[in-house]
Protein backbone atom coordinates (compact mmCIF):
# COMPACT_ATOMS: atom_id res chain seq x y z
CA UNK A 1 0.00 0.00 0.00
CA UNK A 2 3.08 2.21 1.20
CA UNK A 3 4.19 1.56 -2.67
CA UNK A 4 1.33 2.22 -4.48
CA UNK A 5 0.54 5.70 -2.32
CA UNK A 6 4.35 6.71 -3.34
CA UNK A 7 3.84 5.97 -6.68
CA UNK A 8 0.71 8.23 -7.00
CA UNK A 9 2.20 11.08 -4.93
CA UNK A 10 5.05 10.70 -7.57
CA UNK A 11 2.56 10.57 -10.43
CA UNK A 12 -0.08 13.45 -9.48
CA UNK A 13 2.08 16.04 -10.29
CA UNK A 14 3.47 14.63 -13.55
CA UNK A 15 -0.33 14.06 -14.80
CA UNK A 16 -1.03 17.61 -13.91
CA UNK A 17 1.76 19.40 -15.67
CA UNK A 18 0.73 16.70 -18.77
CA UNK A 19 -2.54 18.09 -18.78
CA UNK A 20 -1.17 21.55 -18.25
CA UNK A 21 0.77 20.98 -21.07
CA UNK A 22 -1.90 19.47 -23.45
CA UNK A 23 -4.28 23.19 -22.12
CA UNK A 24 -1.35 24.65 -23.24
CA UNK A 25 -1.05 23.21 -26.88
CA UNK A 26 -4.36 23.60 -27.63
CA UNK A 27 -4.57 27.46 -26.91
CA UNK A 28 -2.37 28.15 -29.62
CA UNK A 29 -4.07 29.05 -32.84
CA UNK A 30 -2.50 27.58 -35.29
CA UNK A 31 -3.77 29.06 -38.54
CA UNK A 32 -0.84 31.80 -40.14
CA UNK A 33 -1.64 35.32 -41.54
CA UNK A 34 -3.58 37.11 -39.26
CA UNK A 35 -3.64 40.37 -37.22
CA UNK A 36 -3.81 41.13 -34.07
CA UNK A 37 -6.23 43.95 -33.46
CA UNK A 38 -6.50 45.96 -29.68
CA UNK A 39 -9.67 44.34 -28.70
CA UNK A 40 -7.57 40.70 -28.76
CA UNK A 41 -9.07 39.61 -32.24
CA UNK A 42 -6.90 38.10 -34.98
CA UNK A 43 -7.74 39.14 -37.86
CA UNK A 44 -8.03 37.25 -41.15
CA UNK A 45 -9.64 38.24 -44.42
CA UNK A 46 -12.70 35.56 -43.97
CA UNK A 47 -12.73 35.83 -40.47
CA UNK A 48 -11.85 37.15 -36.84
CA UNK A 49 -10.64 34.83 -33.94
CA UNK A 50 -10.49 36.01 -30.27
CA UNK A 51 -7.38 34.57 -29.20
CA UNK A 52 -8.00 35.99 -25.24
CA UNK A 53 -9.42 32.70 -24.19
CA UNK A 54 -9.52 29.24 -25.84
CA UNK A 55 -11.49 27.32 -22.77
CA UNK A 56 -12.59 23.66 -24.11
CA UNK A 57 -9.53 24.35 -26.59
CA UNK A 58 -12.24 26.32 -28.43
CA UNK A 59 -11.76 29.80 -30.32
CA UNK A 60 -14.45 32.02 -30.92
CA UNK A 61 -14.31 33.64 -34.09
CA UNK A 62 -17.19 35.44 -36.22
CA UNK A 63 -16.82 34.87 -40.18
CA UNK A 64 -16.43 37.69 -43.11
CA UNK A 65 -18.73 39.19 -44.27
CA UNK A 66 -21.55 37.26 -42.77
CA UNK A 67 -20.46 38.07 -38.97
CA UNK A 68 -22.14 34.68 -38.02
CA UNK A 69 -20.42 32.96 -34.98
CA UNK A 70 -18.75 29.84 -34.99
CA UNK A 71 -16.34 28.14 -32.46
CA UNK A 72 -12.88 26.78 -34.15
CA UNK A 73 -10.40 24.14 -33.36
CA UNK A 74 -6.52 25.27 -33.17
CA UNK A 75 -6.51 24.88 -36.63
CA UNK A 76 -9.16 26.78 -37.63
CA UNK A 77 -11.83 23.68 -38.53
CA UNK A 78 -15.34 24.67 -37.50
CA UNK A 79 -16.16 23.06 -34.23
CA UNK A 80 -19.61 24.80 -33.47
CA UNK A 81 -21.77 26.22 -36.09
CA UNK A 82 -23.72 29.45 -34.54
CA UNK A 83 -25.19 30.82 -37.65
CA UNK A 84 -28.21 31.42 -36.11
CA UNK A 85 -26.81 33.11 -33.05
CA UNK A 86 -27.29 37.47 -32.54
CA UNK A 87 -24.41 37.03 -30.08
CA UNK A 88 -21.98 34.61 -28.69
CA UNK A 89 -19.36 34.61 -25.87
CA UNK A 90 -16.04 32.67 -25.08
CA UNK A 91 -15.99 29.12 -23.19
CA UNK A 92 -15.77 30.19 -19.93
CA UNK A 93 -15.88 26.92 -16.80
CA UNK A 94 -17.16 24.57 -19.82
CA UNK A 95 -19.83 26.77 -20.73
CA UNK A 96 -20.66 29.75 -23.61
CA UNK A 97 -23.38 32.03 -23.72
CA UNK A 98 -25.22 32.34 -26.52
CA UNK A 99 -28.15 35.01 -27.79
CA UNK A 100 -30.51 34.09 -29.89
CA UNK A 101 -33.74 35.13 -31.51
CA UNK A 102 -35.43 33.14 -28.65
CA UNK A 103 -33.20 34.47 -25.78
CA UNK A 104 -30.03 33.77 -24.04
CA UNK A 105 -28.90 30.72 -22.63
CA UNK A 106 -25.64 28.39 -21.97
CA UNK A 107 -24.08 25.45 -24.34
CA UNK A 108 -21.43 23.05 -23.73
CA UNK A 109 -18.90 22.02 -25.90
CA UNK A 110 -20.90 19.66 -28.16
CA UNK A 111 -22.95 22.45 -29.09
CA UNK A 112 -25.75 21.52 -27.07
CA UNK A 113 -27.88 23.36 -24.89
CA UNK A 114 -27.43 23.03 -20.98
CA UNK A 115 -29.14 26.26 -20.53
CA UNK A 116 -32.72 26.76 -23.10
CA UNK A 117 -32.54 30.64 -24.06
CA UNK A 118 -35.00 31.55 -21.83
CA UNK A 119 -32.99 35.03 -20.49
CA UNK A 120 -32.90 38.17 -22.17
CA UNK A 121 -29.25 38.49 -21.08
CA UNK A 122 -26.18 36.88 -19.69
CA UNK A 123 -23.38 38.13 -17.70
CA UNK A 124 -24.02 41.83 -20.29
CA UNK A 125 -22.87 44.21 -17.88
CA UNK A 126 -18.76 41.89 -18.04
CA UNK A 127 -18.31 41.47 -21.64
CA UNK A 128 -16.30 38.44 -22.09
CA UNK A 129 -15.04 38.14 -18.56
CA UNK A 130 -17.87 36.10 -17.32
CA UNK A 131 -19.00 33.27 -15.00
CA UNK A 132 -17.07 34.70 -12.31
CA UNK A 133 -16.69 32.75 -9.31
CA UNK A 134 -18.51 30.15 -11.58
CA UNK A 135 -21.79 32.66 -10.94
CA UNK A 136 -23.31 34.88 -13.83
CA UNK A 137 -26.37 37.57 -14.16
CA UNK A 138 -29.35 36.79 -15.86
CA UNK A 139 -31.96 38.84 -16.52
CA UNK A 140 -35.26 39.04 -17.82
CA UNK A 141 -37.95 42.03 -18.73
CA UNK A 142 -41.18 41.34 -17.66
CA UNK A 143 -44.11 43.42 -17.62
CA UNK A 144 -41.63 47.02 -17.54
CA UNK A 145 -39.32 46.08 -14.73
CA UNK A 146 -36.24 44.05 -14.77
CA UNK A 147 -35.47 40.43 -13.00
CA UNK A 148 -32.10 39.15 -12.08
CA UNK A 149 -31.34 35.45 -11.05
CA UNK A 150 -27.90 34.22 -10.32
CA UNK A 151 -27.27 31.43 -12.46
CA UNK A 152 -23.99 28.41 -12.07
CA UNK A 153 -22.34 27.11 -14.99
CA UNK A 154 -25.18 24.19 -15.38
CA UNK A 155 -28.34 26.82 -15.91
CA UNK A 156 -28.94 26.63 -12.21
CA UNK A 157 -30.54 29.56 -10.88
CA UNK A 158 -28.55 30.07 -7.20
CA UNK A 159 -30.85 32.91 -6.44
CA UNK A 160 -33.91 32.95 -8.01
CA UNK A 161 -35.47 35.39 -10.54
CA UNK A 162 -36.10 38.52 -8.51
CA UNK A 163 -37.10 42.09 -8.94
CA UNK A 164 -34.39 44.82 -9.75
CA UNK A 165 -30.86 44.44 -11.32
CA UNK A 166 -28.04 42.49 -9.94
CA UNK A 167 -24.53 44.01 -10.05
CA UNK A 168 -21.17 42.84 -8.61
CA UNK A 169 -20.05 44.71 -6.36
CA UNK A 170 -16.35 43.83 -5.13
CA UNK A 171 -13.89 42.70 -7.43
CA UNK A 172 -12.68 39.67 -5.46
CA UNK A 173 -15.74 38.28 -3.78
CA UNK A 174 -19.30 36.87 -5.77
CA UNK A 175 -21.23 40.10 -3.39
CA UNK A 176 -23.70 41.44 -5.24
CA UNK A 177 -26.23 45.05 -4.93
CA UNK A 178 -29.46 44.84 -5.81
CA UNK A 179 -31.25 47.60 -7.62
CA UNK A 180 -34.93 48.25 -7.87
CA UNK A 181 -36.71 50.78 -9.34
CA UNK A 182 -40.03 51.59 -7.62
CA UNK A 183 -42.13 53.49 -11.15
CA UNK A 184 -44.96 53.96 -8.84
CA UNK A 185 -42.40 56.29 -6.48
CA UNK A 186 -41.08 58.49 -9.36
CA UNK A 187 -38.10 55.42 -10.06
CA UNK A 188 -37.10 55.77 -5.78
CA UNK A 189 -34.22 53.93 -5.87
CA UNK A 190 -34.06 50.91 -3.01
CA UNK A 191 -30.83 48.81 -2.97
CA UNK A 192 -29.79 45.75 -1.12
CA UNK A 193 -27.28 43.42 -0.64
CA UNK A 194 -26.36 39.98 -1.37
CA UNK A 195 -24.04 37.34 -1.81
CA UNK A 196 -22.93 34.83 -4.01
CA UNK A 197 -25.21 32.19 -2.80
CA UNK A 198 -28.44 34.53 -3.11
CA UNK A 199 -28.47 34.98 0.97
CA UNK A 200 -29.45 38.59 1.95
CA UNK A 201 -26.50 40.57 3.66
CA UNK A 202 -28.08 43.61 3.85
CA UNK A 203 -32.37 43.96 2.87
CA UNK A 204 -33.32 45.98 0.36
CA UNK A 205 -34.67 49.65 1.08
CA UNK A 206 -34.22 53.20 0.43
CA UNK A 207 -29.92 53.36 0.67
CA UNK A 208 -27.48 54.24 -1.64
CA UNK A 209 -24.73 51.57 -2.47
CA UNK A 210 -21.40 52.65 -4.28
CA UNK A 211 -17.82 51.15 -4.51
CA UNK A 212 -14.32 52.75 -5.61
CA UNK A 213 -12.96 52.02 -9.05
CA UNK A 214 -11.14 49.26 -7.83
CA UNK A 215 -14.03 47.01 -6.03
CA UNK A 216 -12.95 47.02 -2.66
CA UNK A 217 -14.57 48.93 -0.23
CA UNK A 218 -18.85 49.57 -0.19
CA UNK A 219 -19.72 52.76 1.03
CA UNK A 220 -23.47 52.66 2.34
CA UNK A 221 -25.84 55.61 3.16
CA UNK A 222 -28.99 56.52 3.86
CA UNK A 223 -30.80 59.59 4.61
CA UNK A 224 -30.29 61.01 7.97
CA UNK A 225 -28.67 58.30 9.03
CA UNK A 226 -24.94 58.98 7.53
CA UNK A 227 -22.69 56.11 5.73
CA UNK A 228 -20.96 53.10 6.71
CA UNK A 229 -17.68 51.89 5.12
CA UNK A 230 -17.32 47.85 4.43
CA UNK A 231 -14.73 46.13 2.77
CA UNK A 232 -14.89 43.43 0.57
CA UNK A 233 -14.86 40.96 3.46
CA UNK A 234 -18.08 42.91 5.05
CA UNK A 235 -15.58 44.10 7.79
CA UNK A 236 -16.93 47.45 9.43
CA UNK A 237 -14.44 50.28 8.30
CA UNK A 238 -16.08 53.45 10.22
CA UNK A 239 -19.12 55.56 10.04
CA UNK A 240 -20.07 59.62 9.90
CA UNK A 241 -22.66 61.98 9.31
CA UNK A 242 -21.42 62.53 5.41
CA UNK A 243 -22.80 65.65 3.31
CA UNK A 244 -25.85 65.06 0.96
CA UNK A 245 -24.68 63.94 -2.81
CA UNK A 246 -21.38 62.67 -2.15
CA UNK A 247 -21.62 58.98 -3.24
CA UNK A 248 -18.56 58.56 -4.64
CA UNK A 249 -16.39 56.15 -3.27
CA UNK A 250 -12.20 57.59 -3.35
CA UNK A 251 -9.94 54.95 -2.74
CA UNK A 252 -6.05 53.93 -3.46
CA UNK A 253 -3.22 53.07 -1.58
CA UNK A 254 -5.20 51.85 1.43
CA UNK A 255 -6.23 54.92 2.14
CA UNK A 256 -10.08 56.26 1.67
CA UNK A 257 -10.67 59.63 1.33
CA UNK A 258 -14.20 61.23 3.46
CA UNK A 259 -16.02 64.55 3.95
CA UNK A 260 -16.73 65.15 7.60
CA UNK A 261 -17.80 68.95 8.43
CA UNK A 262 -17.58 70.04 4.84
CA UNK A 263 -14.15 68.92 4.73
CA UNK A 264 -11.89 66.05 3.10
CA UNK A 265 -9.63 63.72 4.82
CA UNK A 266 -7.85 60.29 4.68
CA UNK A 267 -8.59 57.06 6.70
CA UNK A 268 -6.97 53.83 6.53
CA UNK A 269 -8.75 50.84 5.86
CA UNK A 270 -8.92 50.30 9.63
CA UNK A 271 -10.80 53.92 10.22
CA UNK A 272 -7.59 55.35 11.89
CA UNK A 273 -7.14 58.93 10.53
CA UNK A 274 -4.02 59.16 8.56
CA UNK A 275 -4.43 62.83 6.93
CA UNK A 276 -7.25 65.11 8.93
CA UNK A 277 -9.97 66.60 7.23
CA UNK A 278 -8.59 70.36 6.18
CA UNK A 279 -9.28 70.08 2.43
CA UNK A 280 -12.22 71.13 0.35
CA UNK A 281 -11.78 68.28 -2.27
CA UNK A 282 -9.24 65.18 -2.31
CA UNK A 283 -8.77 62.59 -4.42
CA UNK A 284 -8.07 59.13 -4.58
CA UNK A 285 -4.11 58.04 -4.06
CA UNK A 286 -2.42 56.39 -7.14
CA UNK A 287 0.76 55.35 -6.87
CA UNK A 288 1.33 57.33 -3.47
CA UNK A 289 0.02 60.32 -4.83
CA UNK A 290 -2.97 62.56 -4.44
CA UNK A 291 -4.83 65.88 -6.23
CA UNK A 292 -6.27 67.74 -3.48
CA UNK A 293 -7.55 71.51 -3.17
CA UNK A 294 -7.37 73.68 -0.24
CA UNK A 295 -8.86 77.21 -1.21
CA UNK A 296 -9.21 77.57 -5.25
CA UNK A 297 -5.86 76.52 -4.98
CA UNK A 298 -5.14 72.66 -6.85
CA UNK A 299 -2.27 70.79 -6.04
CA UNK A 300 -0.55 67.07 -5.40
CA UNK A 301 0.32 65.88 -1.99
CA UNK A 302 1.98 62.62 -0.54
CA UNK A 303 0.85 60.17 1.91
CA UNK A 304 2.71 62.08 4.46
CA UNK A 305 0.80 64.84 3.72
CA UNK A 306 3.44 66.46 1.94
CA UNK A 307 2.72 69.07 -0.93
CA UNK A 308 4.78 67.72 -4.00
CA UNK A 309 3.89 70.04 -7.08
CA UNK A 310 3.30 74.09 -6.35
CA UNK A 311 -0.27 74.94 -6.85
CA UNK A 312 -2.56 75.37 -9.58
CA UNK A 313 -6.03 76.67 -10.64
CA UNK A 314 -6.99 73.23 -11.38
CA UNK A 315 -5.22 69.83 -11.81
CA UNK A 316 -6.88 66.82 -13.22
CA UNK A 317 -5.17 63.37 -12.94
CA UNK A 318 -4.75 61.74 -16.55
CA UNK A 319 -3.07 58.71 -16.07
CA UNK A 320 -0.94 57.26 -13.57
CA UNK A 321 2.40 59.40 -14.25
CA UNK A 322 1.03 62.34 -16.02
CA UNK A 323 -1.53 65.19 -14.79
CA UNK A 324 -3.42 68.15 -16.49
CA UNK A 325 -2.37 71.74 -15.20
CA UNK A 326 -3.91 74.63 -15.59
CA UNK A 327 -2.88 77.87 -14.10
CA UNK A 328 -4.27 81.75 -15.12
CA UNK A 329 -6.47 80.24 -18.18
CA UNK A 330 -3.39 78.65 -19.70
CA UNK A 331 -2.58 74.63 -19.49
CA UNK A 332 0.18 71.71 -19.35
CA UNK A 333 1.25 68.83 -18.13
CA UNK A 334 2.86 67.63 -14.99
CA UNK A 335 4.10 64.43 -13.65
CA UNK A 336 3.78 62.67 -10.51
CA UNK A 337 6.63 64.27 -8.87
CA UNK A 338 5.31 67.52 -9.65
CA UNK A 339 7.56 68.04 -12.50
CA UNK A 340 6.13 70.62 -15.63
CA UNK A 341 6.58 68.49 -18.40
CA UNK A 342 4.83 70.18 -20.67
CA UNK A 343 4.70 74.29 -20.21
CA UNK A 344 1.55 75.74 -19.49
CA UNK A 345 1.44 77.16 -22.92
CA UNK A 346 -2.21 75.43 -24.45
CA UNK A 347 -5.74 77.08 -23.89
CA UNK A 348 -7.09 74.24 -23.39
CA UNK A 349 -6.53 70.38 -22.98
CA UNK A 350 -8.73 67.42 -22.75
CA UNK A 351 -8.29 64.28 -20.72
CA UNK A 352 -9.31 61.39 -22.65
CA UNK A 353 -8.35 58.16 -21.57
CA UNK A 354 -8.15 56.19 -24.81
CA UNK A 355 -5.50 52.88 -25.76
CA UNK A 356 -4.22 55.63 -28.14
CA UNK A 357 -2.61 57.48 -25.43
CA UNK A 358 -2.91 61.00 -27.24
CA UNK A 359 -4.67 64.04 -25.38
CA UNK A 360 -5.89 66.70 -27.59
CA UNK A 361 -4.73 70.36 -27.17
CA UNK A 362 -5.48 73.92 -28.24
CA UNK A 363 -3.38 76.70 -29.26
CA UNK A 364 -4.24 79.58 -30.62
CA UNK A 365 -7.99 78.73 -31.62
CA UNK A 366 -6.74 75.32 -33.40
CA UNK A 367 -6.52 71.46 -32.11
CA UNK A 368 -3.60 69.02 -32.41
CA UNK A 369 -2.29 65.90 -30.35
CA UNK A 370 0.75 65.43 -27.59
CA UNK A 371 1.12 62.16 -26.64
CA UNK A 372 2.14 60.17 -23.16
CA UNK A 373 5.63 62.02 -23.33
CA UNK A 374 4.51 65.24 -24.02
CA UNK A 375 5.65 65.71 -27.72
CA UNK A 376 3.82 66.98 -30.25
CA UNK A 377 2.53 63.93 -32.47
CA UNK A 378 0.20 66.26 -34.51
CA UNK A 379 0.60 70.18 -34.48
CA UNK A 380 -2.58 72.49 -34.12
CA UNK A 381 -4.64 73.01 -37.18
CA UNK A 382 -8.01 71.60 -37.06
CA UNK A 383 -11.48 73.61 -35.77
CA UNK A 384 -12.28 70.71 -33.19
CA UNK A 385 -11.15 67.08 -32.20
CA UNK A 386 -12.52 63.91 -30.81
CA UNK A 387 -10.37 61.53 -29.26
CA UNK A 388 -8.28 59.02 -30.82
CA UNK A 389 -10.24 55.32 -30.80
CA UNK A 390 -8.69 52.35 -32.98
CA UNK A 391 -6.21 54.63 -34.37
CA UNK A 392 -8.87 57.09 -35.66
CA UNK A 393 -9.87 60.39 -34.26
CA UNK A 394 -12.80 62.64 -36.16
CA UNK A 395 -10.97 66.07 -37.00
CA UNK A 396 -13.26 69.57 -38.23
CA UNK A 397 -11.59 71.18 -41.15
CA UNK A 398 -13.30 74.07 -43.16
CA UNK A 399 -16.41 73.14 -41.03
CA UNK A 400 -16.33 69.75 -41.99
CA UNK A 401 -15.69 66.71 -39.96
CA UNK A 402 -13.57 63.54 -41.48
CA UNK A 403 -11.03 60.97 -39.51
CA UNK A 404 -7.51 60.89 -39.21
CA UNK A 405 -5.02 58.37 -38.03
CA UNK A 406 -1.91 59.72 -35.73
CA UNK A 407 -0.01 60.49 -38.59
CA UNK A 408 -1.95 63.23 -39.33
CA UNK A 409 -3.36 61.39 -42.45
CA UNK A 410 -7.01 61.64 -43.72
CA UNK A 411 -8.43 58.31 -43.73
CA UNK A 412 -12.14 59.56 -44.29
CA UNK A 413 -12.76 62.54 -45.85
CA UNK A 414 -14.15 65.90 -44.67
CA UNK A 415 -17.26 65.17 -46.19
CA UNK A 416 -19.63 65.21 -42.75
CA UNK A 417 -21.80 67.65 -41.00
CA UNK A 418 -21.92 69.16 -37.38
CA UNK A 419 -23.17 66.72 -34.71
CA UNK A 420 -26.92 67.12 -34.39
CA UNK A 421 -25.83 68.15 -30.18
CA UNK A 422 -23.86 69.91 -28.61
CA UNK A 423 -20.17 68.07 -29.21
CA UNK A 424 -19.51 68.30 -25.53
CA UNK A 425 -22.26 66.58 -24.43
CA UNK A 426 -20.77 63.78 -27.16
CA UNK A 427 -16.72 63.82 -26.02
CA UNK A 428 -17.13 60.26 -24.12
CA UNK A 429 -19.82 58.90 -25.84
CA UNK A 430 -20.22 56.94 -29.32
CA UNK A 431 -20.73 59.52 -31.73
CA UNK A 432 -17.61 60.42 -34.24
CA UNK A 433 -15.91 58.19 -31.92
CA UNK A 434 -14.96 54.58 -33.62
CA UNK A 435 -17.27 51.97 -31.48
CA UNK A 436 -16.61 48.61 -31.95
CA UNK A 437 -15.72 48.89 -36.00
CA UNK A 438 -18.05 52.02 -37.07
CA UNK A 439 -18.78 55.01 -36.51
CA UNK A 440 -22.15 57.38 -36.32
CA UNK A 441 -21.98 60.40 -38.48
CA UNK A 442 -24.18 63.26 -39.85
CA UNK A 443 -24.86 63.46 -43.38
CA UNK A 444 -27.30 66.48 -44.88
CA UNK A 445 -29.24 66.79 -41.05
CA UNK A 446 -29.60 62.84 -40.50
CA UNK A 447 -27.28 60.21 -38.53
CA UNK A 448 -25.91 57.13 -40.27
CA UNK A 449 -23.65 54.72 -39.89
CA UNK A 450 -19.91 54.41 -41.00
CA UNK A 451 -17.05 51.99 -40.88
CA UNK A 452 -13.75 52.77 -40.26
CA UNK A 453 -12.84 53.19 -44.36
CA UNK A 454 -15.67 55.21 -44.40
CA UNK A 455 -18.01 53.13 -46.30
CA UNK A 456 -21.59 53.63 -45.59
CA UNK A 457 -23.62 50.83 -43.51
CA UNK A 458 -26.58 52.42 -42.85
CA UNK A 459 -28.90 55.14 -44.95
CA UNK A 460 -28.63 58.43 -43.36
CA UNK A 461 -31.62 58.78 -42.09
CA UNK A 462 -31.93 58.94 -38.43
CA UNK A 463 -32.51 61.32 -35.93
CA UNK A 464 -30.82 59.84 -33.09
CA UNK A 465 -28.10 57.17 -32.74
CA UNK A 466 -28.38 55.92 -29.74
CA UNK A 467 -26.01 52.37 -28.18
CA UNK A 468 -23.69 51.09 -30.67
CA UNK A 469 -22.13 47.28 -30.07
CA UNK A 470 -20.83 44.76 -31.78
CA UNK A 471 -24.33 43.08 -32.33
CA UNK A 472 -26.87 45.77 -32.54
CA UNK A 473 -27.30 50.07 -32.92
CA UNK A 474 -30.09 51.96 -31.63
CA UNK A 475 -31.38 54.02 -33.69
CA UNK A 476 -34.59 56.63 -33.82
CA UNK A 477 -36.62 57.80 -36.40
CA UNK A 478 -39.75 59.79 -36.71
CA UNK A 479 -39.81 59.04 -32.82
CA UNK A 480 -39.85 55.38 -33.35
CA UNK A 481 -36.98 53.48 -31.75
CA UNK A 482 -35.54 50.84 -34.36
CA UNK A 483 -32.51 47.96 -33.42
CA UNK A 484 -30.20 47.68 -36.12
CA UNK A 485 -28.43 44.21 -36.01
CA UNK A 486 -25.13 44.15 -37.24
CA UNK A 487 -25.36 40.63 -38.36
CA UNK A 488 -23.73 40.32 -41.93
CA UNK A 489 -22.08 43.46 -41.92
Amino acid sequence: MKQWLYLLLIIAPLLTEALAAQADDRCQFLVEGGHLNDDGFLAFDHLDVYTGSCDEGLFLAQLKPSANYAFLDQYGSVVIDLSDALMVKPFRHGVAIVKTYDGTGLINAQGAWVLEPTYDDIDHLRGFDVFQFHRAVATRHQDGQIYSALIDTTGKEIMPLTQGLLTPIFNHKPIYTLTVFDASDNNQLQMGIYDGDGRVLIPVKDQLITTDDNGAIAKICRDDQGCILLDQNFHFITDWMAESGDSTVRYGDGLIAIKQHDKYGYIDTHGKSIIESVYDDAQAFVQGVAVVRSGDAWYLIDKHNQPISQAYDGLIRYDERLYIAEKLGKYGIIDRDGKVVQPLSYDEIKAYITGDGLLAVKQHGLWGFVNRDAKMVIKPQYQAVNYFADGLAAAKKNHKWGFINSNNQTVIDFIYDEPLKDMSLLEFSQAYAVTDGVIAVVKDGKWGIIDTQGVAKTDFIYDEIGLIDKHFIMAIKDGQTSHITRKGW
